[in-house]
């Protein structure tokens, strides 16, 4: 069955707006509904699925789960280190922010042009802090403390080296899956702060024009 043409821009149009300016944050949602449940229901068959990696893990050598627990710590290490620069763009951002507002009202531009672009100015402005709340709110929620999965002393003194290799591949699987909701979060902090510099440098720009078009007359 083919789709009409229409159907299939109003789709594109609609995945863009998802994408793009909703920032994906039901898809976001959804996935961290997933991954919770998994490593929820994980930990409740925590033996039946050690059953099941001990037929895989038995096969590898202990480097080799030692390879994946350094990777993984790689990998947190690059999402903090990505969060917290997130975190500082914003703090730029709310710097541009007060200076695009300065440079605005120092100009007297809200006394002096038509109420419509000052309410497209002041709209602009709203988008985009609301854009660097979000992007804020999202980097934080990558750097929340989360629960890290690991065998404790009492289950590895009580079990042989095979076993060890099989509880240890399997905190890996559930800290990877934490790990993804963290990324999410990131991914979705990325595209907030985009957005909320996009809006300030329309509001500047917007302001700069005005300033062109509508000189401020001296008194």
């Amino acid at each position: 069955m083919r789709c009409s043409p229409r159907l299939l821009v109003a789709n594109s149009i609609f995945d863009w707006v998802s994408r793009h300016v909703l920032l994906n944050y039901a898809a976001y949602r959804k996935a961290e509904a997933i991954l919770t449940k998994k490593i929820k229901d994980s930990g409740s068959d925590y033996k039946e699925e050690c059953d099941i990696l001990k037929e895989v893990v038995l096969t590898l050598e202990p480097s080799d789960v030692q390879r994946h627990q350094e990777v993984f710590d790689r990998r947190v290490k690059s999402i903090e280190g990505k969060a917290r620069a997130n975190l500082l763009a914003i703090a730029l951002g709310v710097t541009v922010l007060f200076s695009v507002l300065n440079f605005a009202t120092g100009q007297g531009l809200a006394t002096t042009v038509p109420i419509w672009l000052r309410s497209v100015f002041f709209v602009l402005v709203v988008v985009a802090v609301g854009y660097l709340i979000i992007g804020g709110l999202m980097a934080l929620n990558s750097l929340r403390l989360r629960a890290m999965y690991t065998p404790s002393l009492q289950d590895e003194a009580e079990t042989d080296v095979e076993m060890r290799m099989v509880m240890a591949s399997w905190a890996i699987k559930q800290n990877e899956r934490t790990l993804r909701l963290r990324a999410n979060s990131l991914s979705v902090s990325f595209d907030g702060i985009r957005n909320g510099i996009i809006s300030l440098v329309l509001a500047f720009l917007l302001a700069l024009s005005v300033l062109l078009f509508f000189p401020v007359q001296p008194i």
